[in-house]
């Protein structure tokens, strides 16, 4: 496999990423000019499911720092290149700052973290159900969207939702929060049906499949820094999923079944997945079949991969390996995009991966990495 270069846009435009524009910004104010002889490193996080998070980092040597208030302070961060408009935004509130030291690692330090979730909002226990269920001697009542569950479940809560596409048809005929929040009810909806929930400001989004829009390279000679990826993951590995549910017509307890499938490795997996609770009928039963399938699809492989910063980079897009070997490269899914600038390292990028969709074939892809040397 000799190296070919098919790109010269993309060594163009890593050749003209020499400077880094980091900008901070606290409750309005840009306090970027303050913090940059103090500022040792920011580290902003975007996730496919979960939180965004960021961390800053300053050498406090004197002690004379202005410390934030928690919840109080809101934090804008923009990570990027100089020459390109584009750039990495974090945006939340303040959670915690930490004072430390230490004699043999420069003295004083000061650590702020901040998440994108808001302080009270969607945290409150709610008990709320929609619909009636099943009527006396039918499997089936009148069915109720989730997108109309979630969009109730949010307003109730301060936020608004997005809703991926594969869920919009999703209904059933009772949805019901029991003593929980808004954020525990998205992500247990999530876990039943394969998604991923996430709150960002005062936004909801519960995702199905990857941002196919957009895609991030990671290429041998290019601009791939580093990588540790497991292309195979066995344990995780499930043949096929199970529902039981309960036939009123016939009094009987039922199985839904699915098989998974699955290629090379994966397609030897027999162990069958259960979710912990009965359904209440065949069509609930097999959503959550569906959901096992989605997650055991995602965790066949996982890793990480450094670059040059790349401010597009987003938890939820996909991003092409390339020229790090035969089985590793192919396209992967980005778990957690994570922006980091640091004083004398420069601006990085590590993406998490999960959900290998594709394997490249051996010796197709541009930025091949060298070949072995033949035995004499």
């Amino acid at each position: 496999m000799s190296y070919v270069d098919t790109d010269p846009w993309h060594n163009k435009r890593e050749s003209t990423r020499r400077k880094v524009r980091c900008t901070i910004i606290i409750d309005g104010v840009d306090v970027t000019s303050r913090f940059d002889p103090h500022l040792l490193s920011v580290t902003a996080i975007d996730t496919l499911g979960g939180v965004d998070q960021c961390h800053i980092e300053l050498d406090d040597r004197d002690g004379r720092l202005k410390i934030p208030v928690a919840w109080s302070s809101y934090v804008a961060v923009f990570i990027g290149w100089h020459s390109e408009s584009t750039y990495y935004t974090f945006e939340g509130w303040v959670t915690d700052v930490e004072s430390g030291f230490s004699r043999g690692t420069g003295g004083r330090r000061l650590w702020i973290d901040a998440t994108g979730t808001p302080r009270n909002e969607g945290k409150s226990p709610s008990v709320k159900n929609w619909g009636e269920g099943a009527p006396p001697g039918q499997q089936e009542g009148q069915k109720i969207p989730l997108s109309q569950v979630l969009q109730e479940a949010a307003k109730a809560a301060g936020f608004t939702v997005q809703i991926g596409a594969s869920f919009q048809n999703v209904m059933r005929d009772y949805w019901s929060m029991q003593t929980e929040s808004f954020m525990h009810f998205g992500e247990r909806l999530a876990s039943e049906l394969g998604g991923y929930f996430k709150i960002k400001g005062k936004t909801a989004y519960l995702r199905d499949a990857p941002d196919l829009s957009g895609g991030i390279e990671a290429v041998w000679g290019k601009n791939l820094i580093e990588w540790r990826i497991r292309p195979y993951i066995g344990r995780t590995q499930w043949g096929g999923s199970k529902q039981d549910h309960f036939n009123i017509a016939q009094s009987i307890w039922e199985e839904t079944k699915k098989q998974f499938g699955g290629e090379g490795v994966f397609g030897g997996a027999n162990a069958i997945t259960q979710l912990p609770n009965p359904a209440p009928n065949a069509s609930v039963a097999e959503q959550g079949n569906d959901g096992s399938n989605n997650f055991a699809n995602a965790a066949r492989g996982a890793g990480w991969v450094s670059i040059n910063g790349e401010p597009q980079a987003r938890g939820g897009m996909v991003v092409s390996v390339r020229g790090a070997r035969p089985d590793v490269d192919g396209t992967y899914v980005i778990d957690e995009a994570h922006h980091k600038y640091e004083r004398g390292g420069g601006y990085t990028t590590m993406l998490k991966l999960r959900f290998p969709m594709a394997k490249a074939p051996s010796g197709t892809e541009g930025g091949a990495s060298p070949t072995l040397p033949q035995n004499p």
